[in-house]
């Protein structure tokens, strides 16, 4: 008896994501491919980009503007001067930089 039951438990389990499966699939395909009322985004340039003749011409005085201009620059990182980090940083850490080994550690 407990066989059967255990084999119908599991065929609703499979059946219950079988049911899921095909819900999430039904869904996808229908925003991916069956939607008819899909809006297309409108093709609009930046204003900065003006097209004469096949060129793009770049309008150099937005860069002019006060919020670029109150920016400031980053100080410079300079490289670490003392030691940092173990000789061997793959070695056990134990609490100091120095390396205990199982022999060192008297009984």
């Amino acid at each position: 008896m407990a066989i059967l039951f255990y084999k119908k438990k599991k065929r609703e389990i499979y059946l219950g994501i079988l049911i899921i499966v095909l819900i999430l699939a039904f869904v996808f395909l229908w925003f991916k491919f069956l939607r008819n009322d899909t809006e297309e985004m409108p093709n609009t340039e930046p204003s900065f980009l003006e097209r004469k003749e096949g060129k793009i011409q770049i309008d150099f005085e937005k860069l002019e503007n006060q919020i670029l201009q109150d920016l400031e620059f980053f100080s410079p990182i300079l490289p670490v001067s003392e030691n940092l980090g173990r000789e061997n940083p793959f070695a056990t850490y134990i609490g100091t930089s120095t390396l205990v080994l199982p022999k060192d550690i008297e009984e």
